[in-house]
């Protein structure tokens, strides 16, 4: 059995296809034929399932988290005539390597572009990182020649696809959650205290600093960026690959609260992590 789109994104009716099969089916070829009605809220979401997917460039430098900020320059012919398709459709993928494995990740984040700057001998590029996704094809380059660039089929990571927590879960959530504020600002404390940053210097790292967002999976997240920014402050492990391929609030929260606790003691002598 299948469906005949005459314009499955656009039309508000999909109409069966005529068969034997669908004839016994349905009792007759003209019931078989009967339309089906979509609502405007089915249309919708099918717009969204298309939208997740795309086609786009792929940088394999650095595990970036949403809001995240990196400025870098290329000396790489390739890069320039990415440059040229950038000024065009800034749309650019970011993804890191496994600290285990040493391969690209498989999981990253789009991009916005803040600043493009072509010169003769280097590309100068300032990102933020912005919607998470997860490779649905392998890296390859989209022409032949020496110049090409890595692409990749991607799908966007919407929140609403995820496992729905328990009520036990949601509480053990919320828990970590709550304690967050107080232990970041211990561990500001211990970052200032053993000179590894200063307040100026952490104003200049963090995507809006002071506002920790009040939704327990963005506020993970904020928390990875807090304690692993780019480049890194060497007092805590490495966090971003992992935040990254967590597939539900309670596992963000969870690494955020641990790592926090973990560099906190590491700063304070108690438990050293390297």
């Amino acid at each position: 059995l299948y469906l005949t789109f005459t314009d499955a994104f656009t039309s508000s009716e999909i109409t069966w296809r005529s068969s034997s099969k669908i004839t016994k089916l349905f009792g007759s070829e003209e019931d078989a034929l009967e339309p089906l009605s979509f609502s405007a809220n089915d249309l919708k979401r099918i717009e969204q399932l298309r939208d997740r997917r795309k086609t786009i460039p792929i940088m394999v430098l650095a595990a970036m988290l949403p809001g995240q900020t990196l400025e870098f320059s290329v000396q790489d012919e390739r890069f320039r005539v990415l440059a040229d398709r950038l000024k065009e459709e800034p749309v650019l993928g970011m993804i890191g390597f496994d600290p285990s494995t040493k391969e690209p990740l498989d999981v990253g984040v789009t991009v916005k572009i803040n600043n493009l700057v072509v010169n003769e001998n280097s590309c100068t590029i300032s990102i933020e990182g912005h919607e998470r996704f997860q490779l649905e094809s392998d890296l390859y380059f989209n022409d032949d020649d020496a110049k090409s660039y890595y692409v990749a089929d991607v799908e966007m990571v919407e929140k609403s696809c995820e496992i729905e927590l328990t009520a036990q879960q949601m509480k053990e959530a919320k828990s970590l959650h709550d304690e967050i504020p107080d232990l970041v600002q211990d561990w500001m404390q211990w970052l200032y205290k053993t000179g590894h940053a200063t307040p100026e210097s952490m104003k200049l790292r963090l995507p809006a600093p002071g506002l920790m967002p009040k939704n327990i999976g963005d506020r993970s997240l904020w928390v990875g960026a807090l304690i692993n920014p780019l480049p890194g402050l060497g007092v805590c492990l490495e966090i971003r690959p992992s935040m990254l391929l967590c597939q539900t609030d309670l596992e963000r929260v969870r690494l955020a609260h641990a790592s926090l606790k973990a560099s906190i003691d590491h700063m304070s002598g108690k438990q050293k992590l390297f």
